[in-house]
């Protein structure tokens, strides 16, 4: 329940000091969806499933951080996006510090399932800040080799490079009915950005199975 009470501890103090920022995912239109409906915890026994968009939330940010003099570290560290400057180090929560590890999918699940308990339990209950009851919303943080490396992905020389949108590197025949939709990196179609943009929380969903 460390964990649980680190972020409790981390949302009031936010609320109270008036830095709390109210964040929202943006519909087809860059809209904000606002908040209209009451965050539900998850019932004893049964599976987590995403809380709806208009629900409102804390942004949980979960990263790697690597860094260190002498022997190098790989910090796991947690974030509330919900403040004008998500990384400030006192509004932090570190997770886990471990001996520099390789940029693997096996080892960083290694590290991360110590914690997976944990934060489908945050996901579970959610979070009380002021007064609110309020869903979490995990988003897995960091550079593209992380990201890359913790879903699977082919990483910056794949096809598609980007680890939440479909977009091709280039333009050809290969897969033309993608840049039909989607465009490329270097020329995207920006409807579907925009509303592809609001599903990119949706993705974590499916990363807390990581045992």
């Amino acid at each position: 329940m460390e964990f649980l009470s680190d972020l409790d501890s981390v949302g009031e103090r936010l609320w109270s000091s008036n830095q709390w920022v109210e964040r929202f995912v943006r519909d087809g239109t860059w809209a904000n969806i606002p908040h209209t409906m009451s965050f539900v915890p998850t019932a004893l026994g049964e599976p987590y499933t995403m809380h709806a968009d208009s629900t409102p939330d804390l942004h949980l940010c979960v990263e790697l951080d690597k860094g260190g003099r002498g022997t190098p570290t790989v910090k796991l560290v947690a974030t509330v996006a919900n403040q004008a400057c998500p990384q400030s180090r006192p509004n932090s929560i570190l997770m886990s510090t471990m001996p520099s590890m390789a940029d693997d999918n096996a080892a960083l699940h290694e590290m991360i399932g110590l914690w997976v308990v944990d934060l489908e339990r945050t996901l579970k209950r959610g979070v009380v800040v002021g007064s609110t009851g309020r869903a979490v919303r995990l988003i897995w943080t960091g550079d593209l080799s992380f990201l890359s490396a913790l879903v699977g992905h082919a990483g910056a020389t794949a096809r598609f490079p980007c680890v939440f949108f479909p977009a091709d590197i280039r333009s050809g025949p290969l897969h033309a009915e993608l840049i039909a939709k989607y465009g490329t990196l270097r020329r995207p179609v920006a409807s579907d950005w925009a509303a592809h943009a609001s599903t990119i929380p949706r993705l974590n969903d499916g990363i807390l199975d990581v045992r």
